[in-house]
């Protein structure tokens, strides 16, 4: 499986996003929240990657430019 990397910019905070990571060849998000809950999210173009590690707010960032627009699952953890 080809590897996947934190996309979290070092030092920045988010109080509802835990992790991020980002297959570009499967164009597949990744998400971990702080809940814990993991979600993959499909489809995903590098534009909205790039505009999310650069936005000042995860959180908001993924609400208007992820979340009800790219088709998703959850992941069950161990």
């Amino acid at each position: 499986m080809e590897s996947s990397r934190n996309l979290l910019p070092k030092g920045k905070k988010s109080s509802r996003i835990l992790k991020m990571s980002y297959i570009k060849s499967k164009r597949l998000l990744i998400i971990t929240f702080n809940s814990g809950a993991t979600y993959e999210y499909y489809d995903v173009p590098t534009e909205v990657i790039d505009g999310i590690t650069q936005a000042d707010s995860l959180g908001k960032y993924f609400d208007k430019n992820i979340k009800g627009i790219y088709n998703y699952r959850r992941v069950v953890n161990g």
